[in-house]
């Protein structure tokens, strides 16, 4: 059985959407042909976690290491119940501090990443290396590694890294450096995967190369995860289930204006919203404050992802809302609601997921702007469910199956895998 080496800094029993590649990586990757073994961060003071997730991967090999990192700080200093607060405030000294490390704080993580690598290097050997990041600093360890030990190295990219989303600096100064960081990365990984379209060609316009080093494997979704013991039937309310973080990216207001008009002519007993996710829209409490009173709102909060799918199985329609500085984004959980089969009402700009569900016979689709249109779509699976006709989608989604996911990423590794990686360019 080949071996790779995988640096991930998110990595159960974190939680969260970003953790789920990986993890779905490392389950599927020996079924190939391909022993993980991950070298990832002890535990932190992060605010969601899944410990389900540690009994999917129980054939990867797993390295924790010390960091110097925020979460890491906080967890060791004891304040992990608030660490969601103290790390988040912009407003703090602290905070400010931290953000001065380039290309993001968990930096201070990759040394000591770097220090155990070097250690199983000593006694073993890896046919590939894979960094995945955010955060990107993840990355300065796989071109370490390529760097001195000749390793094929592939860089995954969960989002894109200057000019994203993402990224918050600034500063010229520290934006010109970022850049020559990533071009550095990007020069030098053996192969670059991102999870969108439009990502991967924002990565070769950077690169000025449109070169044959560049993939895009998206997220999907794994059947396993939705065999469910019980059939679901139609809600005695108009359910509509939103999962994921409600934020600045996500802001669910025009939905719940639409589902007050609604509301005005059927009855507040007939409507019912939830929210399973995390909630870091500082108006999200405001907004729920100010709508219950037209109709049902459920807050539920953060579930671990089996039971956030079990959850979400109840309902009649499933939400997906973007706001239009996220054109190159699709959400993870986009490929989830795929395998669900039931209507999806998206609410987001022209984009990757526009461009996916469009080609989904049973999602009805608008841009945050068309609130005539909302009101309308909600309006007509309101309709739908009422007559008990709602439809269930029959499409061949298995190209976002999880399994056959990895099988493109084991391609990949195997085309970039038949000599060791020797090509080295200094210059950023």
């Amino acid at each position: 059985m080949k071996k790779i080496l995988i640096f991930a800094y998110y990595f159960p029993p974190m939680g969260m959407g970003g953790v789920q590649r990986i993890t779905k990586f490392c389950k599927f990757l020996p079924a190939f042909g391909w022993q993980p073994t991950v070298i990832t961060v002890k535990p932190t003071a992060y605010y969601g976690f899944d410990e389900t997730l540690s009994g999917e991967i129980k054939q990867t090999k797993i390295h924790r290491t010390e960091s110097l990192d925020p979460l890491r700080l906080a967890y060791f200093l004891n304040k992990t119940k608030k660490a969601q607060q103290q790390t988040s405030d912009k407003n703090s000294f602290v905070s400010k501090l931290f953000s001065l490390f380039l290309p993001d704080n968990k930096i201070l993580w990759v040394p000591f990443a770097i220090k155990k690598a070097k250690k199983l290097l000593e006694t073993e050997t890896f046919d590939a290396v894979f960094t995945t990041s955010p955060p990107h600093s993840v990355h300065f360890a796989g071109l370490y590694v390529k760097k001195n030990f000749g390793i094929t190295w592939i860089a995954d990219f969960r989002d894109d890294w200057v000019g994203g989303h993402l990224d918050f600096q600034k500063n010229k100064f520290m934006n010109s450096i970022s850049k020559r960081m990533e071009q550095k990365i990007l020069k030098n990984a053996d192969a670059i995967i991102s999870v969108t379209e439009t990502t991967t060609q924002n990565f070769q316009a950077k690169l000025n190369r449109n070169s044959e080093k560049f993939f895009t494997i998206t997220n999907g979704f794994d059947l396993e995860d939705f065999v469910f013991e019980q059939n679901f039937e139609p809600q005695k309310k108009f359910t509509i289930t939103y999962t994921g973080s409600i934020s600045k990216f996500a802001d669910p207001i025009k939905i719940l204006e639409a589902l007050k008009i609604l509301a005005s002519k059927v009855g507040k007993d007939k409507i019912l919203i939830k929210f399973i996710g995390t909630f870091t829209n500082s108006n999200f409490e405001e907004m729920i404050s100010t709508y219950e009173k037209y109709f049902e709102i459920q807050k539920i909060g953060y579930l671990p992802h089996k039971e956030a799918i079990f959850e979400t199985a109840k309902t009649d329609i499933l939400l997906l809302l973007a706001e239009s500085n996220l054109t190159g984004m699709i959400p993870g959980k986009l490929f989830e609601y795929l395998a669900y089969r039931k209507p999806i009402l998206g609410v987001l700009p022209k984009s990757d997921s526009f461009v996916i569900l469009s080609k989904v016979s049973n999602a009805k689709l608008c841009e945050p702007h068309e609130e005539s249109e909302i009101l309308a779509n909600i309006e007509l699976l309101y309709n739908d469910w009422k007559n008990n006709s709602l439809d269930k989608n029959s499409s061949d989604f298995s190209v976002f199956e999880r399994k056959n996911l990895t099988a493109r990423l084991v391609e990949i590794l195997g085309s970039k895998n038949n000599k060791k990686s020797l090509t080295f360019e200094n210059k950023a």
